[in-house]
């Protein structure tokens, strides 16, 4: 009797098995034509991302397709990547799909563009499986890569969600150490792993601890970014961090490092409705070992960027117990798209006000007369103190003063 149940199942299941991409296969394939001419396509290609199908040749079976990417986030400027993706669809149950109504196999084929030794040919992978019972698991996967100025271990992302609310969902992500090399400077992001969940609206991802370090190879100096406790908060309003902790390391040539600390810092981009950036604020509670900026230590820091019709300008002001230490504000001659360069800030110009009590108690005001002399740094009726700054070709100047020189 048993035998007889067994082998009933396997009938059914084996018919299934037969029968079922006579109507998988037109519906992924109706499914990937939409996809490609609607609306979710022309999103992306409105932020740069170009996506053409290429050849698609449906089987009983299996399904190829190849489909054309292209980046390139700012128009006028050269291609980020381009490549052609080829794709292996098994909609055939139990034969070729193992207990998935279909898979997805997709592999990156020869590379284009500034980024294309970074993702060579076969370096891409994803992998989609659609079960029965309609849950969606799909995995991406950057393989290892070396060469004269990468190396890389790699990179992993999985998503897990349903058919009934593919926008909601869970997954992981796996960054492997990672390291650049460009002339004699040297970028070294350590391995680190965190998770991210979307609920439809909002994504919410967050990773334990981030290490960034950068080093000049000819002199040895170094400086080293470690973030403890990172949460963000994703809509397409607006982008926040909450980090717990920033920790900023410098070692020049006599080998003796600098720290400084940010902590409770919130980092908040805000976007246009057509995605682009509006604005970006921050706020943070500094620890300075720097003994012009120690003044500061224990303050509340607030910086603000925003665009205007003819540059960038970055707010800036320092309070303690609701008293102000510090304001004003730098405009700097800088539009969107980057990237950007140290010429392009010739024309720089900000003021900014030094409170006076503040400037006397914490010392701030006699290291400021010894540097600018008392002739640059008069006080005004109120007793406060006005720093007004340029940048005229590579100098730096503090009320008419040159204090620094960029390179």
């Amino acid at each position: 009797m048993i035998k007889r149940i067994l082998a009933s199942i396997a009938v059914v299941w084996l018919i299934i098995a037969i029968l079922a991409p006579s109507f998988l296969a037109p519906q992924i394939d109706e499914r990937l034509h939409a996809f490609l001419e609607g609306p979710a396509a022309r999103q992306l290609q409105a932020r740069g991302i170009e996506l053409e199908l290429a050849n698609y040749r449906r089987g009983y079976f299996s399904s190829q397709a190849d489909i054309r990417v292209s980046i390139r986030p700012y128009s006028g400027q050269p291609t980020w990547y381009s490549t052609t993706l080829h794709a292996r669809i098994n909609h055939a149950p139990l034969l070729n799909s193992g207990i998935n109504l279909f898979s997805a196999n997709i592999r990156n084929g020869k590379s284009d563009g500034r980024l294309a030794a970074w993702l060579p040919e076969d370096h891409l992978h994803l992998q989609t499986r659609f079960a029965i019972l309609g849950q969606i698991h799909q995995i991406i996967r950057i393989a290892p890569n070396r060469t004269p100025n990468l190396e890389s271990d790699g990179i992993s992302l999985s998503w897990h969600t349903h058919i009934r609310a593919p926008e909601r969902g869970n997954g992981e992500w796996l960054l492997g150490k990672q390291q650049w090399l460009e002339g004699r400077r040297r970028l070294d992001i350590s391995r680190s792993s965190g998770t991210y969940r979307s609920d439809g609206e909002t994504i919410r991802l967050s990773a334990a601890q981030i290490n960034l370090s950068r080093r000049d190879i000819s002199t040895n100096q170094e400086q080293s970014i470690t973030l403890y406790n990172l949460q963000g908060i994703l809509t397409r309003a607006e982008q926040r961090y909450n980090i717990e902790d920033i920790s900023i390391k410098n070692r020049g040539n006599s080998g003796k490092p600098v720290t400084q600390r940010l902590q409770h810092s919130v980092i908040t981009a805000y976007h246009r409705d057509n995605g682009s950036l509006r604005n970006l604020e921050a706020q943070t509670s500094p620890t300075f070992e720097l003994p012009a900026a120690k003044a500061f230590n224990g303050d509340r820091l607030y910086l603000s960027l925003q665009q205007e019709s003819d540059g960038n300008r970055l707010i800036i002001t320092s309070n303690l117990d609701q008293t102000t230490h510090l304001s004003g504000s730098l405009l700097f001659p800088l539009l969107f798209p980057p990237p950007y360069n140290i010429e392009q800030l010739n024309g720089t110009r900000g003021e900014f006000r030094l409170y006076g009590k503040f400037a006397r108690d914490s010392g701030l005001l006699p290291l400021l007369l010894l540097a600018l002399g008392r002739e640059r740094l008069p006080a005004d009726e109120d007793g406060n103190y006005t720093l007004q700054i340029d940048v005229n070709g590579n100098e730096v100047r503090v009320n008419g003063k040159t204090m620094l020189l960029l390179h």
